[in-house]
């Protein structure tokens, strides 16, 4: 390959490649999540794993391909969950 050949190969960010790795991560995730048993001890959804690493619903939905919304729904009904089914007002998730 001459220099000139490797000047017009695309190029790709490292936050659009760590934005692909975490994607393929979560996609197995939840492939091995439908295949456990029933009766096993639940899983948490992606959106809550990539909040509690403070990314925020926006960042969430683009990386997993869902609208922000969504990730928002359920990151409640996991906070509402955790605090005895009251609806949880506050929490990760935001667009900060």
């Amino acid at each position: 390959m001459t220099p000139s050949e490797r000047d017009t190969e695309p190029t790709m960010t490292s936050e659009r490649a760590l934005a692909g790795i975490l994607a393929l991560l979560a996609a197995d995730r939840e492939e091995r999540a439908a295949t456990r048993a029933i009766d096993s001890v639940p899983i948490k959804p992606p959106e809550v794993v990539l909040a509690s690493a403070g990314m925020s619903a926006r960042e969430i939905g683009a990386v997993l391909g869902k609208p922000h919304e969504a990730v928002r729904s359920t990151l409640r009904r996991d906070a509402a969950r955790k605090t005895g089914g009251t609806k949880a007002t506050r929490g990760n998730g935001g667009d900060e």
